[in-house]
């Protein structure tokens, strides 16, 4: 039967055999280390591009927080210990529609931190027949009192403890 299928020997067979799964075995070696190489790449390329992107969101979303309590503290230090009026404050901190007398978002800031929206725990309670003024240097002095020393100039002292009640 072997001759008339024209089979090769078994010594033969098994020469042909074993040369050539050693080759095929490298080949696929080769792939599968290229295929984990690649799969390792995309994996940390997902892996940056979560990190990059929490660290990104979070840094554009703390700047304009910062800002926004920075200016709220100057407003407070404006009206509360500078003692000048709603309209000059205003014009001072923002420049979009200061021709008003009264300014109800600064009532708004410092309800919110007497809520504990802001600034908490570091600003105490007041008595509820304090004005807006009044709690507003309440609000300046303490932000300016967290401040690490003496040695800067008011607005610095005033930015750093900002930094440290946020």
């Amino acid at each position: 039967m072997k001759s008339e299928l024209e089979l090769p020997s078994h010594n033969d067979a098994a020469h042909a055999l074993n040369s050539e799964v050693v080759h095929l075995l490298k080949e696929v070696r080769a792939e599968a280390s290229v295929a984990a190489w690649w799969s390792w790449f995309l994996i940390s390329l997902s892996l940056f591009y979560l990190i990059t992107t929490v660290a990104l969101e979070r840094r554009l979303s703390t700047r304009p927080v910062f800002f926004a309590l920075t200016t709220i503290s100057l407003a407070c230090f404006l009206i509360g210990i500078s003692r000048r009026g709603f309209a000059a404050a205003r014009r001072a901190t923002s420049p979009r529609r200061t021709h008003e007398s009264a300014w109800p978002t600064l009532r708004r800031w410092v309800r919110a931190v007497y809520d504990g929206l802001l600034f908490r725990p570091h600003i105490r309670e007041t008595p509820t027949d304090w004005t807006c003024r009044d709690r507003s240097e309440r609000i300046a002095m303490t932000l300016l009192s967290l401040a690490p020393g003496p040695h800067a100039s008011l607005d610095a002292q005033l930015f750093a403890g900002v930094m440290l009640a946020a």
